[in-house]
């Protein structure tokens, strides 16, 4: 395959991952709910029910905490990739590699591989491998920026595995 041109992309953080997350932890609160509320009134006086309700509500507490610091840290910068570079992964391509440039990477950070792990046309989910072996996941998506996103796709397609 002929190597895609370069192309520059803007990565932040993903309103559609913040609405699954919500969703999951709604789904959570909500089978809290209908189980209550099957349970009989004999029942939901009981002490095993009220713990295991309690528990529950706790876990989707703790589930809404880790959500919302994991969108918080979600990675935000430019993913960009260079055609005429001499390859950094592994693999036989014959050119080409990825860098990322974040507040921490001004001058940008090397990425031995960026993985497409969910296509849905609108919004790619990625993880970047750095030579360190540290993994990022980020959220590309069409609308940051919809000039740039066909050479996205086509880079992810020559340099991505």
């Amino acid at each position: 395959m002929q190597n895609a041109p370069s192309v520059d992309y803007p990565v932040g953080r993903s309103l559609f991952w913040a609405g699954l997350l919500c969703l999951l932890g709604l789904a959570g609160v909500l089978c809290q709910v209908l189980w209550w509320r099957l349970l009989g009134p004999q029942q939901r006086s009981g002490l095993l029910h009220q713990v295991l309700l309690a528990g529950g509500l706790l876990l989707c507490g703790g589930w809404a905490a880790w959500a919302r610091l994991a969108w918080l840290r979600a990675p935000v910068g430019r993913l960009r990739w260079d055609a005429l570079a001499p390859g950094t992964g592994e693999g036989e391509r014959s050119g080409g590699a990825w860098r990322w440039f974040s507040v921490a990477f001004p001058d940008g950070a090397p990425l031995m591989d960026v993985s497409v792990v969910l296509d849905l046309q609108s919004r790619v989910l990625l993880r970047l491998a750095d030579p360190g072996g540290r993994l990022r996941w980020v959220w590309t998506e069409r609308h940051r920026d919809p000039s740039r996103w066909p050479g996205l796709r086509r880079a992810l397609a020559a340099g991505g595995r």
